[in-house]
């Protein structure tokens, strides 16, 4: 089952962590605000960090050869901005089920 953002603001409305005064929709809102954040950190700096979560860091991917699929010829892939997550200590801790 794949999961996203509406997921995230459901699990969060049925932890029950949260004022129940809080609507859906502001709940929606902050993590959509959230997510946005990161991204423009990621951007900007180059590097997100989020503690025991994990870090988003920026790299740039070279210019190498390819083969088209279809084809097969030889094609040139240009240099592109990527980003990198590694995992913090409490999210590979909960994906093992080390909790």
């Amino acid at each position: 089952m794949s999961s996203g953002k509406k997921e995230i603001v459901e699990a969060i409305v049925e932890s029950g962590h949260i004022d129940s005064k809080l609507s859906k929709a502001t709940i929606k809102e902050i993590v959509d605000l959230t997510f946005d954040s990161v991204i423009k950190l990621t951007s900007t700096s180059g590097l997100c960090r989020i503690a025991k979560f994990g870090t988003f860091n920026r790299k740039m991917r070279k210019a190498r050869m390819a083969t088209h699929p279809k084809t097969g010829e030889p094609i040139q892939i240009a240099e592109k901005q990527t980003v990198k997550f590694s995992a913090g200590s409490d999210f590979k801790d909960a994906v093992q089920g080390d909790e």
